[in-house]
C-alpha cells in the first residue's frame, strides 16, 4: 500500500478574512508523520482541522459536504503526497454553493457542483447526473485508501468511512462558529470549560470499546496455530517416518521450551492466552522411560511449533498492550495501572488501595482516552486528526505526549495532524509546525 499524507493544506478567505498556505515552504517541513498547526485564538486551527475532516469524508449522506456549505472560505483544498488535491472553491461567494473537487497535474479529474438549498444546506437527489458524479468523486477518495479519524476536543472519535454530522450531540449552529471571529475566541473557551466536565468524558464507555478491540484481535489472531486434534495426529503420523536428522535434538527442544514458558506468561498476564501448564508437561517428559525417550522429540516439536506460531501471532498485540501499560505507568504518579483481557483496567495507589475509573483526575482521564482512541484509531487510520492533545494535561505530561503516540503507531504509517497552543509540544518539533499566518 502506497503511503499518503497531506502535504499542504490552501485556504483563502476563511471567515471570509484569512488566507494561508500551510506550510509557505513545503519542501521545508517534516510533515509526513506529523503536522503540526499553531495559531492565535480565533485565526481558525479548529476549523480547518474539521474542514479537513469534512472534505475527505467518503462517507454519502453523511452532512459534512453541508457542513462545508456552512463555512465560510472562498477555496479550501488539500495537497496530499501522491500530487492530487482535493479542494472546494467558490467564484462569488464564501458561503453556500461550492465545486467540490479534485485535481491531478493541475487538470480536474472529477469535479462536481453542490448546489445549496434554504439554510445552505446540500441534498442530492439519487439518480441525478449531479448525484452520480458526486458518488464517483467520493469512490474516487476512497480508492486512495485514506482513513482519517478525527479526535475533538471532547474526546470523540469520528471517522471518516462511517461517521456521520449526527454523531455530534452538539447543537451550536456551526455557521455561527465559522462565520464570526470573536465568537469563535469565545467558543473555543466555553468547549474547554465543557470538555473538562468529567461526566462528558465517556471514559467507562471508551474502556469498553478497548476491550471489544483487544477482543476481536485476539480471535483473529488466535485462528493462526489452532490445531485440530486430526491435525496434531496426522502430523505425529507424518514425524514416524521423518529422518532423525529434520528433527531437534530433545536436549534442544527442552530449552525451546523453557523459552516458550517464559513468552507464555508474559502472555498469561494480560489474559491473551489460558496459562499453560508447562511443569506438567515436563514432568510427563521426565517420568518417560530412556527407552521410549527416542519418539519424544517428534512430539515435543509439533508442540513447539504450534504454540509458537500462536504466540507470535499474538505479539503485535502483546506489544501494542505492553507499551501502552508501560507508557501510561510512566505518566501516572502515586499510581500504577495494569490489565487483563478478563478483568480489564485495574489501578492501584502506592498506598495498596484499589482505584475506580471515576477516582482518576481529569487529566489523568483525559490521558487514557487520548492513547486508548490513538491505539484503536492507528490500526485502521492513515490520518490521525487530534485537537489541542494538551487539554488537561500538565507540562511534564505535555513533553512527553507526541514521541508516545508516534510510538503507539510506529508499526503502521499515520500521519498526525494536530492543533495546539502548547509551547511544550511546539519547541521540540519545530520542524513539524506550520503557523497560521497571512
Amino acid at each position: 500500500m502506497i503511503e499518503i499524507g497531506i502535504k499542504e493544506i490552501k485556504v483563502n478567505k476563511l471567515f471570509g478574512h484569512y488566507t494561508y498556505n500551510l506550510p509557505k515552504e513545503p519542501e521545508t517541513k517534516e510533515l509526513n508523520k506529523l503536522f503540526i498547526l499553531y495559531g492565535d485564538n480565533g485565526a481558525g486551527k479548529t476549523t480547518v482541522l474539521n474542514l479537513v475532516f469534512y472534505l475527505l469524508s467518503t462517507k454519502d449522506k453523511s452532512g459534512f459536504k453541508t457542513k462545508l456549505a456552512q463555512t465560510k472560505f472562498k477555496l479550501f483544498s488539500i495537497k496530499l503526497s501522491n500530487g492530487i488535491e482535493i479542494g472546494a472553491s467558490r467564484k462569488d461567494s464564501v458561503l453556500g454553493s461550492y465545486t467540490y473537487y479534485i485535481k491531478k497535474n493541475n487538470r480536474y479529474i472529477h469535479r462536481v457542483e453542490l448546489e445549496v438549498l434554504s439554510n445552505n444546506i446540500i441534498r442530492l437527489e439519487s439518480g441525478t447526473p449531479e448525484n452520480l458524479d458526486f458518488l464517483n468523486l467520493l469512490e474516487y477518495i476512497k480508492n486512495l485508501n485514506i482513513s482519517i479519524y478525527f479526535l475533538s476536543e471532547d474526546r470523540k472519535i469520528l471517522s471518516s468511512k462511517n461517521s456521520t454530522d449526527n454523531d455530534d450531540d452538539d447543537d451550536i449552529d456551526f455557521r455561527i462558529n465559522t462565520s464570526n471571529i470573536d465568537f469563535s475566541r469565545n467558543y473555543e473557551r466555553i468547549r474547554t470549560k465543557k470538555i473538562l466536565n468529567e461526566n462528558r468524558l465517556s471514559l467507562e464507555l471508551t474502556v469498553e470499546r478497548f476491550i471489544d478491540w483487544i477482543r476481536k484481535q485476539v480471535i483473529q489472531s488466535s485462528k493462526i496455530g489452532e490445531t485440530n486434534t486430526l491435525y496434531i495426529y496426522s502430523e505425529l503420523v507424518k514425524n514416524i517416518d521423518k529422518p532423525k536428522e529434520k528433527i531437534p535434538p530433545l536436549t534442544q527442544l527442552l530449552k525451546k521450551l523453557d523459552s516458550l514458558e517464559k513468552k507464555s506468561e508474559e502472555f498469561t498476564k494480560i489474559g491473551l492466552i489460558d496459562k499453560l501448564d508447562f511443569k506438567e508437561f515436563k514432568k510427563s517428559i521426565n517420568s518417560i522411560s530412556i527407552e521410549n525417550k527416542k519418539a519424544l522429540p517428534s512430539i515435543i516439536q509439533l508442540f513447539v511449533n504450534s504454540t509458537n506460531a500462536r504466540l507470535n501471532a499474538l505479539e503485535g498485540l502483546y506489544e501494542v498492550l505492553n507499551d501502552f501499560i508501560i507508557a501510561i505507568n510512566k505518566f501516572y504518579t502515586n499510581k500504577s495501572l495494569s490489565f487483563n483481557l478478563s478483568k480489564g483496567f485495574s489501578i492501584k495507589h502506592t498506598s495498596g488501595e484499589s482505584l475506580h475509573l471515576e477516582m482518576l483526575s481529569s487529566g489523568e482521564k483525559q490521558l487514557l482516552l487520548l492513547f486508548i482512541n490513538t491505539i484503536t484509531a492507528t490500526d485502521q487510520a492513515t490520518i490521525f486528526i487530534i485537537d489541542e492533545p494538551e487539554i488537561s494535561l500538565n507540562i511534564k505530561w505535555q513533553r512527553m505526549l507526541l514521541k508516545t503516540l508516534l510510538k503507539f503507531s510506529s508499526k503502521n504509517f499515520v500521519q498526525f495532524i494536530i492543533a495546539t497552543h502548547s509551547i511544550e509540544l511546539l519547541a521540540p518539533n519545530s520542524h513539524n509546525v506550520v503557523k497560521l499566518e497571512e
